[in-house]
This record gives C-alpha cells, structure tokens and sequence, in this order.
C-alpha cells in the first residue's frame, strides 16, 4: 500500500511538472499599447475643394482615398454637413493588444469621431520595415474578429465616442495574409474607416470612394 501511494504521488508530481513545463516553454506576452495616430500615411490626405491639401481648420474636406478612388469626394457626416479639418482631426484614441488562448485581445477606446458614424476597424500586417507610403510591405489585410466582418463595426455615439473590445482569431485573414498572434507581427495597423454611405460590407470595406481614413493604430516591433 506504501509503495502504490509512493508511486501515485510520483505520478501526480510527473504530471504537474510536465504542465508546468509546457506552459513554461510557451511565449509569454505582455500587454502593447498605442494611441491613434492621424499623420500620413496613417490617415490618408485630405484636400480642399481645388484639390490643395487642407490646412485651416474651417476648411471643407475632399477626399479620394490616397488614390485608390478616381476622383475627389467630399467628407459629408452622417447629419448631412461638410466635414471640416479640424473636426476630421479631432479624432484621439488608445488601444491594447495581447495575445492569449482565444487569440489577441484587441480593445480600442476613441473620442473625437464624428457623431453617429458608421466606422470599420481593418487589420493590416507588414514584413519590415513597416509602412509606407506606398503600403509596398503590407502581407495581410483583413477584417478584425471574425473574417465575416461581423465583429469589425464601430457606431460612434452622438458625442463621438466608441469602445470597441473584440479577440481576433489566429488564421486567415478575410482580404488576404494570415497571422497568428498580432504583436508577433513586424508591425500592425488597426485601421478605421469612416463609412460615408453608413454601410458596411461585412468581410471587405467597400466602395473606396466612399470611405474615409481619418487614421490608425500602430504596434511596430
């Protein structure tokens, strides 16, 4: 009886240390945080209505989506007035990551927004060095959450505020790329585009020309 007792406890400690050392040799990650950032190129230009890029704060913004649309459109919020610089660039914001078993734990607080917008959240990778201008480093685009689209929605409220809080799962992303774990990545950009229609088009943003990038949140290595 002593010896089966001696060798069952030899057991439970065999087990527990092998527990231990398995989540021992797992990566352990710790928490990134940024603010939002409404420079180029993590917000795209903006332009008066000739075309010169806006410098007053009462200016009425034009946009064409750093190129991808064909044509200047005017920033019209959702109350059917004229965006202004200032106001476009009132937007202000933290975000964390960290990775876990359910994937990266994505939480995004925003002030600034413009009242009752319709707004996305995109995740884009790069390899080094990171962004640029051209986006020439960028191997992963993608929804963030579910690749549906279906977790990625930010409704800002009438005072422009939103808090978004949402696991985005290892895997394929819904545009192209995969990731695993987010700040395993050389650099990612949480981007958040304001729908200017108020429609969202669940696993891509939609019509370029109707979408306006205020700016992002950067976590670079």
């Amino acid at each position: 009886m002593k010896t089966t007792r001696l060798l069952s406890c030899a057991l439970v400690a065999l087990t527990s240390w092998g527990v231990f050392t398995a989540l021992a040799d797992q990566p352990q990650h710790k928490t990134e945080r940024t603010s939002f950032d409404t420079s180029f190129p993590a917000a795209d230009p903006v332009y008066d209505s000739a075309g010169n890029p806006a410098v007053g704060g009462d200016t009425p913004l034009y946009a064409n989506a750093s190129g991808l649309c064909d044509h200047l459109f005017p920033l019209i919020a959702p109350d059917g007035h004229h965006i202004e610089l200032a106001e476009w660039q009132s937007a202000k914001g933290n975000a964390l990551i960290k990775c876990g078993q359910r994937g990266t734990h994505v939480v995004l607080q925003l002030t600034g927004l413009i009242p009752n917008g319709v707004y996305t959240v995109w995740v884009a990778t790069f390899q080094a060095p990171g962004l640029t201008p051209d986006f020439a480093n960028m191997i992963g685009l993608g929804a963030l959450g579910e690749p549906d689209g279906s977790q990625n929605v930010v409704l800002a409220s009438p005072h422009g505020t939103a808090t978004v809080s949402v696991f985005h799962p290892p895997g394929d992303l819904s545009i192209f790329g995969s990731t695993d774990c987010l700040s395993d990545e050389f650099e990612v950009l949480l981007l958040l585009p304001l729908h200017l229609d108020s429609q969202t088009h669940g696993s891509v943003p939609g019509d370029e020309c109707q979408l306006g990038f205020p700016g992002a949140f950067s976590f670079k290595q």
